[in-house]
């Protein structure tokens, strides 16, 4: 049986010009060589919101409030199975990650499905995609998604 994760994600999203903040993911890493959100794994005790805000300062330096997640979708890799939290980070700060400039990027809602992404990233991006299209908005009600 697959091993199974409960992943935090932060979506950083600038409200002022309609971008997401990605990041390119290590080649070396599990379905690498390829964009992302940032986030990653939960610790025991940590909710989905602390996780997403904590991996964000971790892996780009940018301190922003993560939401509680309004989306949770579980995707299943051959070894192993993901639980994806989808946390909303609104960054209102207009700073940059502290990354390279090769190691991220700030695109607009549509550019999302055209970049390549892990498997598991790809399947919610639509949904991702529409509910940006259409901020500011009341937050969705959470809501889940398997594939």
């Amino acid at each position: 049986m697959p091993s199974q994760l409960d992943i935090a994600i932060a979506i950083v999203f600038r409200p002022h010009n309609q971008h997401v903040l990605v990041t390119f993911r290590p080649k070396e890493a599990h379905a690498g060589g390829v964009w992302e959100y940032p986030g990653g794994k939960m610790e025991v005790n940590e909710t989905p919101q602390e996780a997403a805000s904590r991996e964000l300062l971790e892996e780009t330096g940018l301190h922003i409030a993560c939401s509680s997640p309004w989306h949770t979708h579980t995707h299943t890799y051959p070894e192993r199975i993901v639980h994806l939290h989808l946390c909303l980070a609104i960054d209102k700060s207009q700073q940059e990650p502290q990354l390279p400039p090769s190691q991220y990027r700030w695109l607009s809602p549509s550019e999302l499905a055209d970049i390549p992404m892990p498997a598991g990233n790809k399947a919610w991006t639509p949904l991702l995609i529409e509910y940006l299209e259409n901020y500011p908005q009341e937050p969705m009600d959470t809501k889940e998604s398997n594939d």
